[in-house]
């Protein structure tokens, strides 16, 4: 039996193989590793975020209702309590009350410098102060403010201290 010279085997070698496994296991580990670490930035995020939206719906049901919300942090800092003040009498009665309760996983600490707000009907807001997010678990440690302007306006910023 003739063999013809033009026949090859076409096949990867051991050596090939191992070195390809050994390419997607390090690029792999890398990307795993780059996602741990971002994960309290997120978490830090999406707190804020949850803040910030509460926040904007307390001035837009400000705005839609024509009475006075107003936002209240408690000592705990992991609790506002948002509610439209029908009867005026600054108080959240049970009819009135609307608990928002922070999401914020256990690497986050909160501060609050605004005790309480009120947004008035025509969406102005008026206290002073802002609310603090900060992660130690990230990185350096990161922060998030988030802040709203007498004119109602939210904004959510990002520190690196």
């Amino acid at each position: 039996m003739k063999h013809s010279p033009h026949t090859t085997n076409a096949a990867f070698t051991v050596i090939e193989v191992l070195v390809a496994g050994f390419i997607i296991v390090v690029l792999s580990g890398i990307a795993v590793t780059n996602h741990f670490s971002e994960r309290p930035r997120y978490f830090l995020e999406r707190a804020a975020l949850q803040v910030a939206s509460d926040l904007s719906a307390a001035r837009m049901r400000a705005i839609t209702e024509s009475l006075p919300v107003k936002v209240s942090f408690s000592s705990g800092l992991r609790s506002y309590t948002i509610w439209a003040d029908s009867n005026t009498n600054g108080l959240a009665d049970a009819s009135e009350k609307d608990l928002r309760t922070l999401d914020a996983s256990p690497g986050i600490d909160v501060a609050s410098t605004m005790r309480q707000g009120v947004f008035a009907s025509r969406g102005t807001f008026v206290s002073t102060g802002g609310v603090w997010l900060i992660s130690f678990d990230a990185p350096g440690v990161v922060s998030r403010q988030v802040y709203v302007f007498p004119s109602g306006q939210v904004r959510c910023t990002e520190y690196e201290l």
